[in-house]
């Protein structure tokens, strides 16, 4: 971190790093686990995650369509 293009590397990490974790927050709710234990809180987390990069596809490949039928 001494160096300006580490400093730039991080600065990018903002908004590819967070915004996935504020969005499972705000959209999901899931600020505290519902489950107890390491296994159920890990899958909880992995649904989480699914669902955050099917909405992801979904979005993207719509956008896409959206794109080709307008040419």
């Amino acid at each position: 971190m001494q160096t300006q293009q580490a400093k730039n590397i991080y600065r990018q990490r903002g908004p590819v790093a967070e915004f996935p974790n504020a969005w499972i927050k705000d959209k999901l709710g899931l600020r505290q686990f519902r489950l107890r234990g390491l296994l159920k809180v890990g899958l909880e987390v992995l649904w989480a995650a699914l669902t955050y990069n099917i909405q992801q596809w979904i979005r993207l490949s719509w956008r896409t369509k959206l794109a080709l039928a307008n040419n």
